[in-house]
């Protein structure tokens, strides 16, 4: 059985940026551990830092990451709760699985 989203977490969808890889994400799962702290599971768009910008979103290659998904925790992550959320249904999101290099 699939666990219900916590009714205390924020809205799936919303923007948010994570302080460890200083990228801007969106909110795709969450969960709730026993000590009550919210678990989000996050898209976190490309690096678009200057030079990168072709690199991550112009080629199209098999072997390049587009985007990055990660669990953090509510503590980890700054939550932009003024602007509107992201339509999940229209984010194409393809798993691809390995290791995340950083």
């Amino acid at each position: 059985m699939k666990p219900s989203y916590p009714p205390t977490a924020v809205s799936l969808g919303t923007l948010v940026r994570s302080k460890k890889l200083n990228r801007l994400g969106v909110v795709t799962s969450a969960t709730l551990d026993k000590e009550n702290v919210h678990h989000y599971t996050c898209f976190f768009i490309p690096n678009t830092e200057p030079g990168m910008y072709f690199r991550n979103l112009m080629k199209h290659t098999n072997d390049e990451v587009h985007g990055v998904m990660i669990e953090e925790s509510e503590f980890d992550l700054v939550f932009y709760l003024m602007m509107g959320t992201v339509d999940l249904d229209e984010l194409d999101i393809f798993y691809i699985p390995g290791d995340l290099v950083l």
